[in-house]
């Protein structure tokens, strides 16, 4: 979406001489350029529209992996973002956990193919938008995750319903959008091949893996950059984002002080394991929007009061914007 150009598409129609009819149709690709106002893009964010679907989500209730509930937020999620016009697929894969094995579920979402890389055969970069959408099993209590998963996973909704839109759809870049499930550990998040089953991340290296088990197609070098975005509704919002992709970075606070929201976004000095983790070793550019700060000394964190009063839309705002004008400058 490189400053803010986007075309489309005149379909010309070509009679042959010496017929009465039609006997053949070609099609003249005539790309009409046009310009949107720079901050058409992310000045359509509705904070409002976010929210309903971070209150949706919460009124599941606990959401782990493998539950009904989880099930019932996946049809919902698919329903909205098939109504937005986007082709959606499952991703389901099973693994093995603290709790024994697990169905998982990835949900990803696409814009339908462009007539202009159908024609030509063009594979356009890939951009990912993500976010994980299961909540921790924590047993005794009731975590609904309001802020942790509901929250990205409503700003991802929002700003895949923008994308959506004829007018906004990028010509020069693929958009994904991935909803991870899986994301949270049982215990702790692991890592280490050897060191017995991997708690955590399970749908992010799942999605790695089938990746890289396309290499003929390249669908990893394919990827551009990763954006994902985790616990972002905070009403005392601070993004405090780890090490990542340095264009990628320059993007972000370029992106949040034309809008006029640096404030919101500072360097972490501490690593985050997250669903960025897994593409990081495969050396793919990604940054991780993340507020790792809820509560008062983190004390809403994975507790039941992870809820909906802890949520304000003006946050979730604030990111949708900030990422929406990362995605015009693409």
């Amino acid at each position: 979406m490189r400053g803010d150009r986007f075309y489309c598409l005149r379909p010309c129609f070509c009679l042959y001489s010496g017929t009465s009819i039609f006997s053949f149709l070609s099609f003249a690709i005539c790309l009409l350029p046009f310009t949107l106002s720079a901050s058409t893009l992310s000045q359509q964010f509705d904070a409002q529209r976010a929210f309903s679907h971070v209150q949706k989500q919460v009124e599941f209730g606990p959401r782990p992996s493998g539950s009904t509930q989880l099930q019932q937020t996946r049809e919902y999620l698919i329903t909205q973002l098939r109504s937005y016009g986007l082709d959606v697929h499952e991703q389901p894969f099973e693994d093995q956990t603290a709790r024994g094995p697990i169905r998982f579920v990835n949900i990803i979402a696409t814009l339908p193919r462009s007539f202009f890389s159908s024609v030509f055969n063009q594979k356009p970069h890939t951009i990912l938008i993500a976010s994980h959408y299961d909540t921790k099993w924590i047993p005794n209590i009731r975590f609904v995750g309001a802020n942790d998963s509901a929250s990205s996973t409503g700003v991802l909704l929002e700003i895949a319903r923008l994308i959506a839109k004829p007018q906004f759809q990028p010509s020069h870049s693929h958009i994904e959008f991935v909803l991870f499930d899986g994301e949270e550990a049982t215990h702790n998040y692991q890592l280490s091949e050897n060191n017995g089953p991997q708690d955590g991340l399970h749908g992010s290296r799942y999605y790695v893996k089938q990746a890289k088990q396309k290499a003929k197609d390249n669908t990893l070098s394919e990827i551009q950059a990763i954006i994902l975005m985790d616990m972002i509704g905070d009403r005392d919002l601070s993004i405090q984002v780890p090490s990542g992709d340095s264009n990628l970075m320059k993007r972000l606070f370029d992106a949040s002080t034309v809008l006029g929201l640096r404030d919101f976004f500072h360097y972490s000095p501490q690593p985050i394991i997250d669903d960025h983790v897994p593409f990081v070793l495969e050396r793919v550019p990604t940054i991780d929007l993340i507020d790792f700060d809820y509560g008062p000394h983190n004390r809403w964190w994975h507790t039941e009061e992870d809820t909906l009063d802890k949520i304000n839309p003006q946050s979730l705002k604030v990111v949708g914007q900030t990422v929406l004008k990362i995605l015009e400058e693409f």
